[in-house]
């Protein structure tokens, strides 16, 4: 395989790593948003009902 192929070859698998690995953070950030929301909420609601 000539020395440009090999890089250009490379330079795809690692930008499709890339995307892979930044779509895998945003989904897992979205699927703890509404967990952490949730936990807000009833941190704030316990505060409330403690008064």
């Amino acid at each position: 395989m000539p020395q440009t192929a090999r890089a250009a070859a490379l330079g795809v698998a690692l930008s499709i790593l890339l995307v892979a690995t930044t779509l895998q953070v945003a989904a897992a950030a979205a699927a703890a948003a509404p967990v952490f929301a949730f936990a807000g909420f009833t941190g704030k609601l316990s505060s409330l009902a403690h008064d």
